[in-house]
């Protein structure tokens, strides 16, 4: 198993409606546990045939989709099977929901100027890296943080940092970055709080 979330009973005006499920997500599928109403107790259900990586599923702030985060796409899973899906291609190390934005940090790599990504050739331009092997966590390692909107299908934010990043977090309404030296970044700091709603 390498995520839960439950997808949350809503308010209708049909309360027998209103039913509460468990996502089980592995490495080769997502499974629905119905938890309350009729049908509760039930074995579960195979929802998605693409499972997820640990760390690297998450349900939506609405708690209504569970997100999956693979290495070609975004994909989102809900209890009648998969939803939409983005196309946001590299390998990722965990998500995050934040508000409406789901961020992607990359886990740590060398940088290259043949990158595929804008932002890493930008770094690797300003001469920045340093010699040092990928997964050694060293000045030569970068990592990569993307916040993606998901309503509106764009990238917020996108940023390399120098360190590994250990791990991103929401804390008062904004995303902090914690890397291996300790650090820790306001990582929205380019990006205008109107944009972000904080």
């Amino acid at each position: 198993m390498t995520g839960l979330g439950f997808r949350e009973s809503f308010a209708s005006e049909d309360p027998s409606t209103e039913n509460l499920y468990l996502f089980i997500v592995t490495l080769g599928q997502v499974l629905s546990y119905q938890v309350t109403g009729r049908g509760a107790g039930y074995p579960p259900v195979a929802v998605d045939d693409l499972g997820a990586d640990t760390r690297c599923a998450q349900m939506n702030q609405k708690a209504t989709d569970m997100i999956i985060a693979r290495e070609e796409a975004i994909y989102l899973a809900n209890t009648d099977g998969r939803g939409p899906s983005y196309a946001l291609e590299g390998p990722k190390s965990s998500i995050l929901t934040h508000k409406g934005y789901i961020v992607i940090t990359s886990p740590p790599f060398v940088p290259t100027a043949g990158s595929a990504s804008g932002t890493v050739r930008r770094f690797v331009a300003t001469g920045k890296p340093g010699n040092v092997p990928a997964g050694t966590g060293g000045v030569g390692d970068i990592s990569k943080v993307v916040v993606f909107d998901i309503e509106n299908k764009y990238i917020a934010y996108s940023n390399t940092f120098r360190e590994t990043v250990k791990d991103v977090f929401s804390c008062w309404g904004r995303l902090f970055v914690l890397t291996n030296e300790s650090t820790v970044s306001l990582a929205l700091s380019r990006v205008s709080s109107s944009n972000m709603g904080v």
